[in-house]
């Protein structure tokens, strides 16, 4: 059998793992082969084959009885739980997947890949290219078909600068979550929830998350149907691309205070040299605002939110009296105030 890198998804390897005509006796996986799914109400659900180890253990049984999903859970297991959802796992590094083909193997599709946060590849400077084909089990090779005949990275020294930048703020992001979680606690999970709602899909007619409004590529990119306003809100991130998923990182790190308001005016002055001028409100109040929405979506909006310490959040809590302020002249503030304030 191939041998696994420790960068691959458990489904990229039990593909190559198929196709390897070294593995006599493996059941092939057809190139259209999808998870199971099923209906939960009027919801399409998908099993996910890169968490399914047991399932995965069988299938290697023939060729290699001591593979336990133990085993395999060691070696493949996604860490944390901000996943994308398996059907919106789409984007990818043209040039990681040359690389793999160049030294001799398959394209892999990498657990960087995966996450809600995902939107460049820091070995190679660029964005993540979004997968045309629906995702399924050979989807790196897919993928690599997609790309193979497009012209590597040839990106504008403002797009490289770009992207250096986008990768140096996603390190001192993840640096400063790891580091602050003893000291405040809630930050992690607020710092999630205040990021999906900059990326809300679009609903009812409207244009979605702040983030999405700003900097989405492809504005004529349909977004998934939500059933609800919480919904529209949960799937943001996972049906996201990779700019508004950055230009997110960017306003919700801003108002906790995680970055300086420097580099948020370093990330305006970047996007408008970009191609395509996307022009940002340099007041990061105007930036970050929430979604229009009425009393009831104002209800799920705090209970979304849920309780954190204003107090500890100086800059998030001038951010939200304003947002509160707007909610009151549209007539659909709540009887409650976000967070609480003792």
């Amino acid at each position: 059998m191939p041998t696994p890198s420790s960068e691959e998804t458990l489904s990229s390897w039990l593909f190559r793992c198929s196709i390897n005509p070294n593995a006599a006796g493996f059941p092939r996986l057809s190139s259209t082969e999808r998870p199971a799914y099923w209906w939960e109400g009027v919801e399409i659900k998908y099993s996910d084959p890169d968490s399914e180890f047991l399932s995965a253990s069988q299938r290697l049984s023939c060729v290699a009885g001591d593979i336990t999903p133990e085993l395999l859970r060691n070696f493949f297991c996604l860490r944390g739980d901000k996943l994308v959802e398996w059907r919106y796992r789409r984007f990818f590094c043209p040039d990681c997947l040359r690389d793999d083909v160049a030294n001799g193997r398959l394209p892999i599709w990498r657990k960087d890949w995966c996450y809600i946060y995902s939107c460049v590849c820091a070995a190679h400077d660029r964005e993540l290219v979004r997968l045309v084909d629906t995702p399924r089990y050979s989807r790196a090779w897919d993928a690599f078909v997609q790309s193979c005949n497009s012209i590597s990275n040839n990106a504008s020294i403002e797009e490289t600068l770009f992207f250096r930048f986008c990768s140096s703020t996603f390190t001192k992001i993840e640096h400063a979550l790891i580091s602050r979680d003893n000291q405040q606690p809630t930050l992690h999970d607020l710092f999630y929830r205040l990021f999906n709602i900059f990326l809300q899909c679009p609903f009812r007619g409207s244009r979605g998350g702040i983030a999405r409004i700003h900097l989405q590529t492809r504005k004529d990119a349909r977004a998934p149907d939500a059933s609800s306003f919480e919904q529209s809100i949960l799937l943001g991130a996972s049906t996201a691309d990779p700019s508004s998923r950055f230009g997110s990182l960017v306003l919700t790190a801003s108002l906790l205070e995680i970055i300086p308001y420097s580099r948020f005016l370093i990330f305006t002055k970047l996007c408008e040299k970009r191609r395509g001028g996307m022009l940002i409100p340099r007041d990061l109040h105007k930036a970050a605002i929430f979604p229009y929405i009425n009393r009831a979506g104002y209800e799920t909006l705090y209970r979304f939110l849920g309780g954190f310490p204003r107090k500890d959040f100086p800059l998030l809590d001038r951010h939200l009296q304003l947002q509160e302020h707007s909610y009151v002249q549209d007539g659909v503030l709540g009887k409650r105030l976000f967070g609480y304030s003792q």
